[in-house]
């Protein structure tokens, strides 16, 4: 015996279907940022502040990072839904067990650098020999650096290495206790820049370790159970990174109301540096936030090589194209 739908249950039915995302009941998530607030992650203020993400139908809370690391681990423990990491600490972390993926290749090369007052004479990593550099513990730089030594013919004790918060290796700087400090171009470089200490740097990538910067990652249970969330955040994403690319001063407002304590033209720097390393030869021509092959097989393969990351998963382990716009 075959069962109707009675016509008034069917025209409810249907009316919810054809709903549009924005009008159903949102869903709820969160993104952990790699640091504390900057330019670097102005685009998420911005797509929040144009409803982006409110019309992919998600409620998006943004929460300050304090590291990549952390930001990996809270992401593996489903404490955050997404976060932005260097591709470091997700590759790493994922070789150890954390289940996070990538699904947003942002920053396709990482201004990652050893910075340094204009009066050192430093010109390459082999000057660092015998001299004192700050870092702080468990950051992606600080994971790196050892990579950096060992393409440059160094070893871990060549240089002397102070473990000091964030804030503190850059009074260390300042006071004259170290003679360099690991550090962020677009970032640190940037803050020291704008109090009136400009530096010079070294870049990890001109000397050996050029590595894939920040990315968007998730939980790979998350990819599982709820591939359509992870669409739809990376489509809001990408559409809220294509309009901070178009117009700055834009996404730099955006990130002034979520913590009106910043500087406009600091904010505005580290957007424009971090815009400047999104693209790398293997990327131009494609959609925003696409992953290339070939960026992740150099990257994986320096960890590899130079940092000793020991893994049975293959470069395409840690990272999607999947969730992409298709233009």
């Amino acid at each position: 015996m075959k069962r109707y739908m009675a016509p008034v249950l069917l025209a409810a039915a249907l009316s919810i279907a054809l709903l549009p995302a924005a009008s159903r009941a949102e869903d709820k998530a969160s993104i952990r940022l790699s640091w504390y607030i900057g330019g670097y992650h102005a685009a998420y203020f911005l797509g929040k502040e144009r409803g982006f993400y409110k019309d992919q139908g998600i409620d998006l809370t943004i929460e300050e990072g304090r590291g990549s690391t952390k930001s990996a681990q809270l992401v593996a423990s489903k404490s955050d839904t997404f976060g932005v990491s260097d591709s470091s600490s997700l590759m790493l972390g994922a070789a150890k067990g954390l289940p996070i993926k990538c699904i947003v290749s942002l920053m396709n090369s990482a201004g990652f650098a050893v910075l340094f007052l204009p009066d050192k004479p430093f010109k390459t990593i082999a000057d660092l020999k015998g001299k004192t550099v700050a870092m702080s513990a468990g950051d992606a730089l600080t994971q790196l650096f050892p990579a950096v030594l060992a393409a440059n013919g160094l070893k871990a004790d060549d240089v002397h290495q102070v473990l000091l918060d964030p804030a503190g290796k850059q009074a260390a700087l300042l006071d004259g206790k170290v003679d360099a400090m690991l550090g962020d171009i677009g970032a640190q470089g940037v803050i020291l820049a704008e109090s009136g200490h400009p530096v010079k740097n070294i870049r990890f990538g001109d000397v050996g370790v050029e590595t894939i910067g920040l990315v968007v990652h998730t939980n790979t249970e998350t990819i599982k159970d709820n591939p359509d969330l992870v669409r739809r955040f990376v489509h809001a994403t990408v559409k809220s990174w294509e309009l901070a690319r178009k117009d700055p001063d834009a996404a730099v407002q955006a990130v002034l109301k979520a913590k009106p304590s910043l500087k406009a033209d600091m904010v505005k720097k580290q957007l424009e540096i971090f815009i400047s390393y999104m693209d790398t030869p293997s990327t131009k021509g494609k959609v925003l936030g696409y992953g290339a092959p070939a960026d992740w097989d150099h990257t994986y393969k320096l960890y590899t090589e130079l940092r000793g990351m020991s893994t049975s998963m293959k470069p395409g382990d840690f990272y999607t194209n999947e969730f992409l716009p298709k233009e």
